[in-house]
């Protein structure tokens, strides 16, 4: 039997295995996530380049000429990895998430970044369902591996909900208390009329968690399901804290409810479920009531700009027909105008936070650079306290003149100089006169230091200003 390269290739079924160990960088990441096939890679790679030098995370995000979709994508993976929702390697090391883990690989430098292939593939499943090119994907069709439509899935519990659903909580702003009544106020709201308004369910208070969340499952091994999520909660009596002057909250013993999902590992949780908090992770029911977050700082309380916008449309289809036609005209424009100084601050607070993220990395770098400027200072100061050592073993060369012996070596000297014309005009020592004594002395291999001269000649300069008074 003839063995060709057909024949072994029914044996090079291992991608399954070399995906977990096979990686990539960040770029190469991003680029095959816009779709560059596999063999493409590293010649669209030599055509991206680094973002920037000020800072970690410029230097690991990158720019394609053509393909516009790498710089964002490499922020997503980078900030996947901050989050804990993508795992990562030093140099094509060990994988693992940064932190909130058994093992975890802590901070990495941007540039040094790689990605599995097995848990880019993973990553991208959870969170981005959407969007599987077909480069990392080849398995997957479309139309035979979906039988609903594209954004609607059925998850492990028989439940359909939308995929797209936590792409569109992302995109939503959420405004603190002050925030929101700056938006509202055209109708002169305060927080009474904010928590009647949240009270009579129109609206919904909320407050920002990342952390884990668990709840009693049947199916888990020991009653209790918990995972790590993002997102905004809420709960019943929360309308009641808008008013309160306490500096916290006290979160209720029943738990909360989730509001809004903005990241999450599976798709055990969604929208509307009830969850209890956790500071750490529960190793069962014995460490859930210890483990349990009680307490929100009275800050935290935030509005879905989205639900505020649908708030204020209701409003105004409530009032169609019995308001005239100029009144709504105004309350249009203002409704306009408060819109776009909205948009404004948002754009500054989005770009105050950009600042202060490259700020910190920036600072990072700093206090690295200053560390190792204290221990190269350390040990500067170790070699020069040798050297004076060794110094003050050796004998002086010159030693002070009595104060008669100075006065009569400036006069020769000053007598000389004078005979040969030399200038003593400068003051300090310095000038022409000083480079030409300086210059003798090494033609005559007897050489002098300038400061040397430079003292002499002061003594000169000021016994000619005495004699010439």
């Amino acid at each position: 039997m003839s063995k060709d390269k057909s024949y072994y290739d029914q044996f090079n079924n291992c991608d399954d295995i070399k995906n977990r160990y096979d990686y990539f960088t960040v770029l190469e990441a991003a680029l095959i996530w816009c779709g560059i096939p596999n063999d493409q890679l590293e010649f669209e790679a030599s055509q991206c380049q680094p973002k920037g030098d000020d800072n970690g995370l410029q230097r690991g995000t990158f720019i394609h000429p053509y393909v516009s979709c790498v710089e964002p994508r490499c922020l997503v993976l980078h900030q996947a990895f901050e989050d804990n929702f993508l795992k990562m390697g030093r140099d094509g090391g060990e994988s693992g998430f940064k932190s909130l883990t058994d093992f975890s690989v802590g901070h990495i430098a941007h540039p040094r970044r790689t990605i599995k292939i097995a848990d880019l593939k993973e990553y991208i499943k959870n969170y981005h369902n959407d969007d599987m090119p077909k480069s990392l994907f080849p398995e997957l069709n479309v139309n035979q591996d979906r039988a609903l439509p594209l954004n609607l899935i059925h998850d492990v519990y028989g439940r359909t909900y939308d995929v797209n659903q936590h792409k569109k909580n992302r995109e939503d702003d959420y405004l603190t208390l002050t925030e929101t009544l700056s938006f509202l106020n055209y109708n002169n709201y305060d927080y009474v009329r904010l928590r009647d308004i949240a009270r009579r369910k129109l609206i919904t208070p909320c407050f920002y968690f990342d952390g884990y969340v668990g709840s009693f499952r049947g199916d888990s091994d020991n009653g209790f399901y918990t995972e790590v999520i993002a997102g905004y909660f809420t709960y019943r009596s929360l309308a009641e804290e808008i008013c309160s002057d306490d500096d916290y909250m006290r979160l209720p013993n029943d738990g909360v409810v989730i509001y809004s999902v903005l990241e999450k590992k599976t798709a055990a949780y969604v929208d509307g479920d009830d969850v209890f908090l956790f500071n750490d992770k529960p190793r069962g029911l014995e460490d859930a009531e210890e483990f349990k977050l009680t307490h929100i700082d009275a800050g935290e309380i935030r509005f879905s700009k989205r639900a505020l916008n649908s708030y204020i449309a209701s409003l105004a289809n409530a009032s169609q027909g019995d308001t005239p036609a100029q009144n709504d005209s105004e309350l249009l424009a203002k409704l306009e105008s408060t819109q776009a100084d909205n948009d404004k601050l948002n754009a500054r607070l989005n770009k105050a936070s950009e600042i202060y993220r490259q700020n910190k990395s920036k600072i990072e770098e700093l206090e690295a650079q200053l560390e190792k400027e204290n221990a190269d200072s350390a040990e500067l100061k170790e070699q020069l306290n040798k050297a004076n050592a060794a110094l003050a073993d050796k004998p002086a060369d010159d030693k002070e003149l009595a104060p008669n012996s100075q006065a009569k070596v400036t006069h020769m000297l000053y007598a000389i100089l004078k005979e040969h014309r030399y200038d003593l005009s400068p003051p300090k020592g310095k000038g022409v006169a000083n480079d030409q004594i300086v210059a003798a002395s090494r033609s005559h291999k007897s050489p002098v230091t300038r400061n040397f001269v430079a003292n002499w000649l002061e003594r000169v300069h000021q016994l000619d200003i005495d004699l010439n008074k």
